[in-house]
């Protein structure tokens, strides 16, 4: 019998969490928002992302291609 996989954990330093705030606060497009605001975007499109890249890993693996 296959057992499903676990997806692998992905763990992000508060240091590296900060240096991503501090790089998208220089950025000169952007919009001033509270810091706490970006903090929650900024993990959020990490999740988005991560959940993103394993429906394509998982397409892959079950012979379909994943096209977004």
């Amino acid at each position: 019998m296959l057992r499903k996989r676990k997806p692998p954990e992905l763990v992000i330093s508060e240091p590296d969490i900060e240096a991503a705030l501090d790089h998208l606060q220089t950025l000169p497009y952007r919009l001033e928002q509270p810091r706490r605001w970006d903090r929650q975007r900024l993990l959020n499109r990490i999740r988005g992302s991560l959940a993103t890249a394993q429906r394509a890993v998982n397409a892959t693996e079950s012979g379909l291609v994943y096209m977004r």
